[in-house]
């Protein structure tokens, strides 16, 4: 990753920023050894939901994002940002057991996000067959995922009203 620093203090970096925004077994991915080749995705079900906050008043952009971000995370989600928008991901990596995770766990975290952000949110969610893994280059990895037709799911969402949710089926 840094090739002018140790491995010991790469992981120690890595550790203090990350920590507290992704699981252990990610921080584990991001300083193992990597050989230089193709990308690996795992194919499975993906369960999210996509939060857009209210972006008219710039200075309020950061802190609803934080609230949206924090609200997908108490209920064991992984977080992934988007301008104006919060990505909820369940089942990628298996934080959640999959076998208990339901598309009503997914309109519990839109009906908190809406309680909590009212008019200033719009929400989509529902579920999906997609990939999830390191997407990029050697020098450059990125923890991601690809749920086909998205920008179905973006162009749905920006035909509600803010304070609106929706399941995308």
């Amino acid at each position: 990753m840094w090739p002018f620093i140790s491995k010991k203090r790469q992981r120690k970096e890595l550790l203090r920023a990350f920590a507290s925004h992704v699981s252990p077994e990610i921080l584990e991915s991001l300083t193992a050894d990597r050989p230089a080749g193709p990308t690996v995705l795992t194919r499975g079900e993906i369960f999210y939901v996509v939060c857009q906050v209210r972006d008219d008043v710039l200075d309020d952009v950061a802190p609803l994002l934080s609230r949206a971000a924090t609200i997908g995370q108490e209920h064991g989600s992984t977080i992934d940002f988007m301008p104006s928008a919060v990505m909820i991901l369940f089942g990628v990596p298996r934080m959640i057991d999959p076998d208990t995770m339901t598309i009503e766990h997914c309109a519990a975290v839109a009906a908190a996000l809406l309680q909590d952000l009212g008019s200033h949110a719009r929400v989509a969610y529902g579920r999906a067959e997609g990939l999830h893994g390191a997407i990029g280059s050697p020098q450059r990895q990125h923890y991601g995922t690809v749920i086909p037709n998205f920008n179905r799911i973006l162009e749905r969402l920006c035909t509600l009203d803010y304070g609106q949710s929706v399941q995308i089926e």
